[in-house]
């Protein structure tokens, strides 16, 4: 009995507990990783570094009779170190899609423009086949699927020939204005913006757009032009 007196009544009335929301904290964190299979699910990293700083917060401010700061510091760089690493892989992503769309939109304005339309055409998705014309010079309906009047009509296209005709007066420019890629669809799809003019003085330019989608088969490109459009100019 001498001895439990001998204590001081502060030092026995002082107790630690270990804070709910440093755990709380630390379980976020832990869950964090989720932020990789969605961008939606970023809630979860923003919703760990609100908690984690809520309860440094709280513990500092108990005059040590909250625990916890450990966990509290482990949730938090975990959220803010996958949080961080989402947001930089998605424009990474968003990236390399642009680029390679990029790269199938070059070739395809290329091949029109020397006039390579039947390889041309192994670049269109099969909706963009369709919705090339189905008659022939004469009105005479043949099947949708008939390369060769499908070839035609591709050559024929007004864009085909503008290309052409721009190609044939010599260097043929063609910048990339606008991108706008939607990486989170399944497949992703893309929407380009080009603005190609002749070489000469003639003041000979159009605005091409170009939607595309990321091709499913891996014997063709990655990506397949799904239609055009032209912006402005003489198409």
């Amino acid at each position: 009995m001498d001895s439990v007196s001998s204590y001081d009544a502060d030092e026995l009335g002082q107790y630690q507990s270990l804070s709910t929301s440093a755990v709380l904290a630390f379980v976020l964190g832990l869950l964090s990783p989720v932020v990789f299979s969605s961008l939606l699910l970023v809630v979860v990293p923003l919703l760990a570094v609100a908690v984690a700083l809520w309860a440094l917060a709280r513990i500092k401010n108990s005059d040590g009779a909250l625990l916890g700061t450990r966990l509290a510091y482990c949730g938090l760089a975990l959220a803010i170190v996958c949080g961080t690493a989402s947001v930089t892989s998605v424009q990474v992503h968003a990236s390399l899609l642009r680029r390679q769309a990029d790269e199938t939109s070059r070739l395809w304005i290329s091949l029109l423009a020397e006039g390579h339309s039947e390889a041309a055409l192994n670049l269109l998705t099969t909706n963009a086949v369709k919705s090339l014309s189905a008659a022939d010079a004469n009105n005479v309906a043949v099947p949708i699927f008939s390369e060769a009047v499908v070839n035609a009509q591709l050559s024929q296209d007004p864009v085909a020939l503008a290309l052409a005709e721009m190609h044939q007066r010599g260097e043929m420019p063609v910048l990339l204005r606008e991108s706008h890629i939607a990486s989170d669809l399944k497949p992703p799809r893309a929407v380009l913006t080009y603005e190609a003019s002749a070489a000469d003085s003639a003041g000979y330019s159009f605005t091409l757009s170009l939607m595309l989608t990321e091709g499913t088969d891996v014997t063709t490109s990655s990506w397949l032009i799904d239609g055009w459009n032209p912006v402005d100019g003489n198409p």
